[in-house]
């Protein structure tokens, strides 16, 4: 009598082929008949003194469960002046997933990558940027049930004319949301500061060159119930077309005439 127990039948298989331009994978791996992994790509690349551009296709097979079955499909550009964009379908067990990307590598300090995530119910964005000149970092996650990281930005030309900015997200509930905004241009100014969904400050642009082209908007943000954010707006620009509008805005109250 054999004491030998089953020995599993596993079957695996491995091939690369690349040229110039087209590369080509093929990884196969067999353990039992209800176990198999397949994944099978598909890339190509061109490039010339201008740019380069990267196209793919990847195709997966797996016995796990919400990753039976995928496809992958993208596309990517690269600039001589290192800007990129890409665009890539993801299709999981028919749950389908668009990625769109953009992003600009010209230095360490100034550099810049965002990454929009969609799927049929919900949406993601992944933002990052530096920039030295512009005194300006941002690290953030925007997706359905708020916000995850920081942005500071603190551009400081004169005392009638700078741009400050710190805003912070994390998960803690005590500490969801912080932000304190201080903007101040010709005609525009801002200053907010915020704690969860407690906002306090005002906004306003005042723009006037004559009686058809003006505009004069105001808003003041309370922490106070059922006045939260109040605003007045007088607009009136007549050049290629009519843009006009009027109102008075109490919270969840509001005038308009436009």
């Amino acid at each position: 009598m054999s004491t030998l127990g089953h020995i599993p039948n596993v079957n695996a298989t491995i091939k690369h082929s690349q040229n110039y331009t087209d590369y080509k994978s093929l990884i196969y791996l067999m353990y039992n008949p209800d176990f198999i992994i397949d994944v099978d790509s598909y890339w190509q690349h061109q490039t010339n003194e201008h740019f380069s551009n990267l196209s793919g296709t990847v195709n997966t097979l797996t016995p796990f469960k919400g990753l039976e079955k995928g496809i992958l499909v993208t596309k990517i550009f690269y600039t001589e002046d290192k800007h990129l964009r890409g665009v890539a379908e993801i299709d999981l067990d028919h749950k389908k997933m668009l990625v769109a990307m953009e992003g600009k590598f010209r230095k360490l300090m100034d550099s810049m990558f965002i990454a929009n995530i969609s799927t049929t119910e919900e949406k993601y964005q992944c933002q990052f940027k530096i920039s030295k000149k512009d005194r300006h970092f941002v690290a953030l996650i925007t997706y359905p049930d708020g916000n995850l990281g920081t942005e500071v930005l603190f551009a400081l030309n004169d005392l009638i004319d700078f741009d400050v900015k710190i805003f912070l997200a994390t998960p803690i509930e005590f500490l969801q949301k912080v932000l304190i905004v201080a903007k101040l241009h010709t005609g525009k100014a801002d200053f907010r500061i915020g704690w969860n969904s407690l906002l306090l400050g005002f906004s306003g642009i005042a723009h006037y060159v004559n009686i058809i082209d003006f505009q004069y908007t105001y808003k003041i943000y309370t922490p106070i119930k059922d006045f939260e954010e109040n605003g007045l707006v007088a607009k009136l620009i007549f050049k290629k077309g009519l843009d006009f509008e009027t109102s008075l805005q109490l919270s969840r109250y509001k005038v308009n005439v436009s």
